[in-house]
């Protein structure tokens, strides 16, 4: 869905928009949901700025915003929750909309992400029955606060003047985790280049669109830098195209993620109730999965898993800001691997892949990436350096440089990894001065820092419809 997309700034460069979303993804989309449905009268007060607005339909995103038919979601339908009193929705529509003998498998039905951003699309048309916000196609530079006012500078124009902002930006743009000298790609060394301004055809910054498996030939030869869900997408994708030729997977741990299975949720696992420091955090977790067996691949464990998660988030917040970095560095990379599992038609390709040793793993780290021949020559830190056709930035590394200017211009408080805001347990975001606004708030992945596990898309829907509550009553005032 392409909102009504005005690309300048209104008119009227005086007039104050009762609230502004930043951002146009999933995040953006379940909090204007959730916002329409309260009060579908307010949709005519809510503007979207989003830099995808032109080229992407509206709530699509990074993780849902692909063409690729292969590309699918790595949990259930039923864990797919939207909202909270209607829980198996999108079920229901996938029931009727979907036609995909693939995506059934023993441990439930794992659609396309493709799939997911159309029924993002209906729900908004069915939701927003009052008509759908204004959109503008612009990118966020950075925000200033005149008195009960935000003025947010974008590139499209002039400022826009707000009475209440959402910070919901999303996933932001992975850059290279590894140095990039090629005479044709945009030179990089952990800066922040796009894959917009990469013009080499075999490098690949953002795959999650997957449109660079359109340019992969049969016969090339691939290298996934990484080993987590994008790699896992971009393996399937490739054994359902026919790819013959050899795959490297360069990864720091030498695993990939196991694949989910039919788990069921159980009551939560209470933590203890004293505040608990990095290690203590991890012996706890240790404790109980313990419990369950050594395997992550098996029912019991996951279930074990999933229920810790439950109050999980509350934990995270009691922890100081050095045991969260401590526990990041810890065990952040084992968490990713735990928390993200596989589809299962993901794990399946995979296995099949390394069984006929079309697919190794190598334990080793990129350190930079350069050409010769017409190849590309990926250079590890032990030394080796493996020879391909494409290479794929499959590591997750990635920076917001709209967050970094609002900490550099001394806008929001960081949270304790530096990178995004810090916000209260009401998704209000805080000042430096450590008091919280009452017109700016976040939700999403701008808020895994302060909250912890908070990327999937049931716990932001839960998110936004926390937030809604707060938004839909406030502007329905001052339009009365």
């Amino acid at each position: 869905m392409h909102m009504p997309n005005n690309n300048h700034t209104p008119a009227d460069s005086n007039q104050i928009i009762p609230l502004v979303i930043i951002g146009g993804g999933f995040s953006a989309a379940a909090l204007t949901i959730h916002l329409c449905k309260s009060a579908p009268e307010i949709a005519s007060s809510i503007t979207i700025l989003s830099e995808d607005s032109g080229t992407r339909a509206f709530g699509s995103g990074a993780a849902f915003g692909t063409d690729n038919p292969h590309f699918r979601l790595n949990v259930r339908s039923d864990i797919m929750k939207l909202f909270s009193d209607r829980p198996d929705d999108f079920g229901k529509w996938a029931a009727t909309n979907i036609s995909d003998k693939q995506a059934s498998q023993p441990e439930g039905n794992f659609y396309r992400r493709s799939d997911f951003a159309r029924y993002m699309t209906e729900t908004l048309e069915r939701i927003c029955t009052k008509g759908l916000p204004a959109q503008i196609s612009t990118t966020a530079i950075t925000l200033r606060q005149q008195g009960e006012l935000w003025h947010i500078l974008h590139r499209a124009g002039d400022m826009l003047m707000a009475r209440n902002i959402v910070l919901a930006t999303g996933n932001p743009v992975p850059r290279w985790p590894c140095a990039v000298n090629l005479a044709d790609h945009t030179k990089q060394s952990g800066s922040h280049t796009s894959g917009k301004l990469a013009v080499n055809p075999k490098l690949v910054v953002n795959p999650w669109d997957g449109s660079w498996l359109d340019r992969l030939e049969a016969d090339d030869a691939l290298c996934l830098i990484g080993g987590g869900l994008t790699a896992m997408d971009g393996i399937y994708a490739a054994a359902q195209a026919g790819h013959r030729a050899r795959i490297m997977l360069v990864s720091p741990h030498g695993i990939l993620p196991p694949a989910q299975t039919d788990w069921q949720t159980r009551p939560a696992i209470k933590w203890p109730e004293e505040p608990l420091t990095a290690s203590r955090f991890l012996s706890y977790m240790r404790t109980h999965l313990k419990q369950a067996g050594h395997d992550w691949t098996q029912t019991g464990w996951q279930e074990m898993f999933e229920s810790l998660r439950i109050e999980l988030s509350d934990k995270w917040r009691e922890l100081t800001e050095n045991d969260k970095c401590r526990l990041l560095k810890q065990a952040g990379s084992w968490w990713s691997l735990a928390r993200y599992r596989s589809a299962p038609q993901n794990f399946t390709a995979a296995q099949a892949m390394l069984a006929s040793g079309q697919l190794s793993i190598i334990k080793d780290r990129v350190i930079s990436l350069t050409e010769e021949g017409g190849r590309i020559k990926i250079r590890l830190a032990s030394g080796k350096v493996l020879s391909s056709d494409m290479a794929v930035n499959c590591s997750g590394v990635a920076s917001d440089l709209f967050f970094e200017r609002l900490i550099t211009d001394n806008v929001i408080r960081a949270c304790a990894f530096g990178q995004s805001p810090e916000v209260t347990r009401a998704l209000a975001v805080y000042r430096p001065d450590a008091k919280a606004y009452d017109n700016l708030f976040a939700l999403g992945a701008a808020t895994k820092g302060s909250c912890g596990d908070v990327v999937g898309a049931g716990t932001i829907a839960g998110q936004a419809e926390q937030l809604s509550k707060i938004l839909a009553g406030r502007i329905s005032s001052d339009l009365s």
